[in-house]
């Protein structure tokens, strides 16, 4: 690897968090996670390389979601994972009775996210973003 303007990321699936690469005229498809790993290294020069490449593989996800949220109609969430509450949901008028039990995080098809605090008969629900 000489720098990184020899590395031209094509495309951005924000779903599998992988990006397309053309290294030396071909197309690879690699996750942005082993271009995270691979930025830590001893060869300062390289890491430094693959740090930069990681920055734009990451802006190129982040355009991807973007894009996908903006062309959704209608957001329904397709997964619901529940963790513990810490603050008010995004978008959302404050309930501090809401605050305290269990925040349930839904996600969108095209990647939006949704939170809602509940605690008891309480919610506190944010917006799509």
């Amino acid at each position: 690897m000489d720098s990184t303007k020899d590395y031209i990321i094509t495309d951005a699936d924000s779903r599998s968090g992988e990006v397309t690469i053309i290294v030396e005229g071909e197309p690879r498809r690699i996750a942005v996670a082993e271009l995270d790993a691979a930025s830590v290294q001893p060869d300062a020069e390289l890491a430094a390389i693959y740090r930069t490449m990681v920055e734009r593989a990451q802006a190129a996800l982040r355009a991807d979601r973007k894009a996908r949220v903006a062309r959704c109609a209608r957001h329904v969430a397709v997964s619901t994972v529940e963790r513990g509450s810490c603050g008010t949901a995004y978008g959302a008028d404050e309930n501090r009775a809401a605050h305290g039990n269990i925040a349930e995080i839904e996600t969108c098809d095209c990647g939006a996210v949704r939170t809602t605090n509940i605690n008891g008969s309480h919610r506190e629900q944010g917006r799509w973003r």
